[in-house]
């Protein structure tokens, strides 16, 4: 793709060898890997080549994907022309075509090969309402948090595809994904399958193909923990051809979770000499980004950052060596519990605007921030008891911490799209935070990052105040309407972990058949408190007794009390009967 070198504000990422990087290649659709040095991110740009005289409607194709949203479905970013090419910039999706990716592996359970292609049915679905025949075939098989599965269509077809012939496309890769046996031999499929298969044959639309697995009983399911071998990602495949991270390191790091293990682009070591651990971030190497656009020795030395503690470089990419911090990323935190109530939320994001805060005030070059460059630190606690915090446990109850900052870039944050939008929009996010429904947490982040990546500090400082109102009116009317802890169930993940009261005093049955609290009249008094002045709560109304009784005083000692007179005054009859001296004896 020699006809596009740099242009507006890209730049146009070199193999190995020296050219541009093609990613695919395929009639008059070029696409090469290249990079936003205004978004600083990577991006795939996709060309026309020449004389293919399909220019007429190019842009409007564009303009009509880039207006759509799905997330099967990568974002188109940017469009146009450029010294006579037409292009448009879609994020930059690392994973492993679908076709590759279904002939390499096969033998994908069946409900989870149908969910992904139903994920893909919907997204092309979505494409096809403006007349757009997307490809399946090369659609990206990548990795999201925790080794989820994420399903994205590249090619929306917008140079050479016509709309019809889909339903053959997915039969095809289905089969492929839920094949027993080894290539060149002959293919055995679940008998489940090949019902679906069939049924998809012929289909022209991607409504249709989304309508045949949902009467099949197929549920969409992208985002899921992959069930089968990780796909292959190009930058892993570019960047580890010759060597793995680990070999080059000096002798005294002994890895102890290699590149894969933690993450696609990262790895843990030990030092032998010293016994300190450190984690080791890979980078791309300045064919394909310019160390400039990195920001590795742009420091500040505060205390909310993480410093780099070694850097390397080699051919095929750069590492940074940062101390390991008892802790975890922010992105960890959202994965491990992706709704969360308000109050939970909160307390975390003013932790992070403090040190976002300290990190502008400094001075720091600003560039868009990513859920990986955030890190939550506890000092002096072990690993172990990190995990535990890593799960439900409410934040309320953790101990102190404070948040680290990258000042440099990691691979997803190069790579993923970090910024993002309310989806429904802030006032039914805050709604539903106002009826202390659970929150999307990872879209709550993105919504702080993308006002504070833009510059709007007050906008965000407003979205955390937002929610600290919304989650104290909550926390009030929820410990008016709470039940009795002996009536409450568990079904909730947060319900222990949201609990903030403490345990309820143990009182026996027959003293609470008499009234009597376990600390006795006083909490009563104190509960009867808070009601507003005159209120007769409904057990009070129609009382046997005329007079009224003091505030707080609990009905049934008066009960008691009437008792204790009626046995005394029966006894009192009984003994003057016996003794002879009863008035009704003379």
């Amino acid at each position: 793709m020699g006809e596009l070198n740099h242009f507006r504000t890209y730049e146009i990422a070199e193999s190995s060898s020296g050219v541009p990087l093609e990613l695919a290649r395929e009639g008059a659709r070029v696409v090469c890997l290249g990079f936003d040095t205004t978004r600083r991110r990577f991006v795939e740009i996709t060309a026309l080549g020449d004389g293919d005289g399909d220019e007429d409607g190019f842009l409007d194709r564009c303009a009509a994907v880039a207006a759509r949203c799905h997330p099967s479905v990568a974002t188109l970013v940017d469009y146009g022309s450029e010294d006579g090419v037409f292009f448009y910039a879609s994020d930059f999706v690392d994973g492993e075509p679908l076709g590759e990716y279904s002939a390499r592996v096969g033998s994908v359970p069946p409900e989870l090969a149908c969910g992904w292609m139903l994920s893909l049915a919907e997204g092309a679905a979505d494409l096809e309402a403006d007349g757009l025949r997307a490809g399946i075939d090369n659609a990206r098989v990548g990795l999201g948090e925790a080794d989820t599965v994420v399903m994205k269509i590249v090619d929306y077809g917008i140079i050479a595809r016509e709309v019809g012939g889909i339903g053959d496309e997915v039969a095809s890769e289905l089969l492929a994904l839920c094949n027993y046996q080894s290539a060149g031999e002959e293919p055995v499929y679940p008998p489940e399958i090949e019902p679906v298969a069939a049924a998809l044959a012929g289909l022209e639309s991607a409504a249709e193909v989304v309508a045949v697995f949902v009467e099949h009983g197929v549920k969409s399911v992208a985002g899921v923990v992959a069930a089968s071998p990780r796909p292959r990602l190009l930058f892993e495949k570019e960047l580890f051809r010759r060597a793995r991270p680990e070999h080059v390191l000096p002798d005294r790091y002994r890895p102890v979770r290699r590149a894969g293990e933690c993450s696609a682009y990262e790895s843990i070591v030990v030092d032998t000499d010293s016994g300190t651990r450190s984690r080791i971030v890979v980078l791309p190497p300045e064919r394909l980004v310019s160390e400039r656009m990195l920001d590795v020795f742009d420091h500040a030395d505060l205390g909310f950052e993480i410093p780099v503690g070694a850097f390397w470089k080699h051919e095929d990419f750069r590492l940074i060596a940062e101390p390991l911090v008892a802790g975890f990323h922010l992105g960890e935190w959202i994965a491990a519990l992706p709704r969360r109530r308000a109050r939970q939320i909160v307390p975390v994001l003013e932790a992070l605007g403090s040190a976002l805060s300290e990190l502008e005030a400094a001075g720091l070059k600003s560039r868009p921030l990513h859920v990986e460059d955030a890190v939550i630190e506890f000092s002096g606690l072990a690993d172990a008891t990190v995990e535990d915090l890593l799960g439900d446990v409410s934040v309320m109850r953790w101990p102190d911490f404070v948040f680290r900052i990258r000042t440099h870039p990691t691979m997803r944050s190069l790579i993923e799209r970090g910024d993002g939008e309310i989806p429904d929009g802030a006032e039914d996010v805050l709604a539903a935070a106002g009826r202390g429904q659970p929150l999307p947490v990872g879209v709550v982040f993105a919504w702080y990052f993308n006002l504070r990546n833009r510059g709007l500090r007050y906008q965000a400082g407003e979205l955390v105040e937002s929610l600290r109102e919304v989650a104290e009116v909550t926390d009030i009317t929820e410990a008016k309407n709470a039940p009795p802890a002996s009536t409450r169930g568990d079904d909730a993940p947060e319900a222990e972990a949201d609990s903030e009261a403490e345990e309820e005093p143990v009182i026996s049955p027959i003293a609470a058949a008499m009234g009597i609290g376990a600390s006795g009249d006083e909490d009563e008094e104190a509960a009867g408190s808070d009601e507003p002045e005159g209120h007769r709560r409904p057990e009070e109304v129609g009382d046997l007794l005329d007079e009224e009784r003091p505030q707080g005083q609990p009905r049934s000692n008066y009960l008691l009390i009437l008792f204790i007179l009626i046995c005394a005054i029966a006894v009192a009859a009984a003994v003057a009967h016996l003794t002879g001296r009863a008035f009704w004896l003379d």
